[in-house]
């Protein structure tokens, strides 16, 4: 093996000592660190990939808090986007295929914004806004919009 020692000169027993300190530090960060993702990769949920042919992305463009007409919770406005990333048509999701999450596993149903949402097949690569809201407790946080439409599940962090 070769160490610090042979890859260049290292005057003094003091520096050596130093050297070898340093970088078992660093050793033990990047072990710490390791375990950590590896940890974190282990806990998150696994879920089944949807069938090739119908394939849905969903991202959040706009999002902001608002005032609710219950004390002490507040409004969250959602702009999203939907993707149909296939080839061909797919049915396009309810508003009762999405909810907004909690990290402590508290799930609140979303409302339409507006407008209801629309009900027409989504044409392959066709990208459809979506606005919604939700009221949620002032506590609530690490929050996630998920749809679950047709067995695939997309989400999508939200800052909170």
């Amino acid at each position: 093996m070769v160490g610090a020692g042979t890859l260049f000169s290292i005057r003094g027993a003091r520096a050596r000592q130093m050297l070898l300190a340093f970088s078992f530090a660093i050793t033990a960060a990047l072990g710490a660190l390791a375990a950590t993702l590896f940890a974190q990769a282990a806990s998150s949920p696994q879920v089944a990939a949807p069938p090739a042919s119908t394939h849905a992305a969903l991202y959040v463009q706009i999002q902001s808090w608002h005032a609710a007409p219950r004390p002490g919770d507040r409004r969250l406005y959602l702009q999203t986007v939907l993707v149909n990333g296939s080839r061909d048509t797919a049915p396009a999701p309810a508003v009762q295929d999405f909810t907004v999450r909690a990290a402590n596993g508290r799930v609140w149903s979303v409302s339409p914004a507006g407008s209801p949402f629309p009900t027409a097949e989504l044409q392959a690569g066709e990208q459809r806004g979506l606005n919604m809201f939700v009221d949620l407790p002032v506590s609530a946080s690490q929050l996630r919009l998920v749809m679950l439409h047709r067995g695939q599940v997309e989400s999508v962090s939200l800052v909170s």
